[in-house]
């Protein structure tokens, strides 16, 4: 999984390609028009709107890309992680360690819950800002707030919600690590006494 510098870098990247790519627009923007008797307040107030709009396009293909790519690496990685599991279930010991991490709420899966409540948050907490101080608080580009902009009061933020799972659910989850355990302890009393019902105790050891 990238790590919050790799998403930042790929961001700013994204984001230059994606103005770069824009650029005939900015330039079009003086070029395609005639700004005969237009006063300066008004071509200030046209580019204000014509920037801002395309900002806010830029940021939106950009928020996309990057989810896109958050997403598919968290995948990758949970695949992977889940992959390894069911192999080290092979074991006894996995196993048991896997039963008191879950009882314990420290598993995997209840990691990956908690990722996904602070990756819904960070949309939230994103669409919050941006809906106080426009989309230029993401774009990496400072602009002195409009009049338009609201202070952000603290109490009106959106709160991080993270539920740990239930006992139930605990339980169901354990499940198949309580049945190789079980499957283990029966299949080991099934040798011992093959093997001692083969074994002669009459005759001394040589």
């Amino acid at each position: 999984m990238p790590s919050q510098t790799s998403l930042d870098f790929q961001w700013q990247k994204n984001f230059a390609n994606l103005f770069e790519a824009d650029r005939d627009k900015f330039d079009g923007f003086h070029r395609n028009r005639d700004w005969t008797g237009v006063t300066r307040e008004q071509h200030d107030a046209e580019y204000a709107d014509f920037f801002g709009s395309l900002l806010a396009e830029q940021t939106r293909k950009n928020t996309i890309f990057i989810e896109r790519l958050r997403v598919d690496a968290t995948n990758r990685k949970r695949a992977r992680d889940r992959l390894s599991i069911r192999i080290a279930r092979m074991s006894p010991s996995t196993s048991m360690k896997m039963i008191a991490t879950s009882l314990a709420g420290t598993d995997v899966e209840v990691e990956y819950q908690y990722e996904d409540a602070l990756s819904r948050y960070h949309q939230d907490y994103r669409a919050f800002v941006v809906s106080r101080e426009g989309t230029a608080a993401f774009a990496g580009r400072p602009t002195a707030p409009g009049p338009d902009v609201k202070p952000i009061d603290s109490s009106e933020m959106p709160r991080f919600a993270f539920a740990r799972p239930g006992i139930r659910q605990v339980l169901s989850a354990s499940l198949w690590d309580y049945a190789i355990l079980i499957l283990f302890n029966l299949l080991l009393f099934v040798l011992c006494v093959v093997a001692f019902r083969h074994s002669d105790l009459r005759q001394p050891s040589s």
